[in-house]
């Protein structure tokens, strides 16, 4: 009975625990906060099939349990090593855009030099300032350039981005979103991260406002 009891308030705190998880995985920028939660699911997991192994060896109980909580320990896992680019990017861009919580939504390599300009836009009455959308282009397709400091033969990749929390640059929110349902969701606005393989330096960084009409 104290196995029984034991485990069921195990399962009932990885129930709890994982929408919580999903909650900072879409929201959180704190690594330690972070990896803490996805450190306590899996260890719960863990206690959670030791004792159902032994409570219920050879039944369907335990069968069930096992692909459930096998399914769960998946995904904290690479949830988890997804978060570790986000990171990872979110620190190569501090200096730009402090504070801010992102989430990668596409990653190119061989100087593809996603952050810089359009091609093909008429820009000859339009005059660059950093931080500020180019109130020439469309409003529907315009953007704005936090980095440009191209040079040639730099070794980069290319990050496509989002902003997970609302974020301000230039009285807009970056964050902005047209959802249909809960998790699937248009953004509004693109981050585009150019950074130099060689010394990790962010190279080219902008940020795009598309909307069809």
């Amino acid at each position: 009975m104290k196995k029984r009891t034991v485990l069921t308030y195990l399962n009932f705190s990885i129930v709890c625990l994982l929408p919580v998880f999903i909650y900072l995985r879409r929201n959180m920028d704190n690594k330690i906060i972070f990896y803490s939660a996805a450190m306590l699911v899996i260890v719960l997991c863990l206690l959670s099939l030791f004792l159902l192994i032994k409570r219920y060896k050879n039944s369907l109980i335990s069968y069930v349990g096992i692909v459930l909580l096998g399914l769960s320990m998946i995904f904290v896992v690479r949830e988890s090593l997804d978060q570790r680019m986000n990171f990872y990017l979110q620190e190569a861009l501090t200096n730009y855009l402090p504070s801010a919580s992102l989430e990668i939504k596409g990653e190119k390599q061989y100087n593809v030099n996603l952050a810089k300009p359009m091609l093909g836009q008429n820009l000859k009455n339009e005059k660059r300032t950093l931080g500020k959308f180019y109130p020439e282009l469309p409003y529907h397709q315009s953007e704005l350039f936090l980095v440009d400091k191209y040079l040639p033969g730099n070794p980069s990749v290319s990050y496509r981005f989002v902003f997970k929390k609302p974020y301000q640059i230039d009285n807009q929110d970056m964050s902005k979103k047209a959802c249909i349902v809960w998790g699937m969701c248009s953004y509004f606005y693109h981050g585009y991260a150019d950074i130099d393989l060689k010394t990790g330096e962010v190279i080219g960084l902008k940020i795009q406002y598309m909307d069809i009409k």
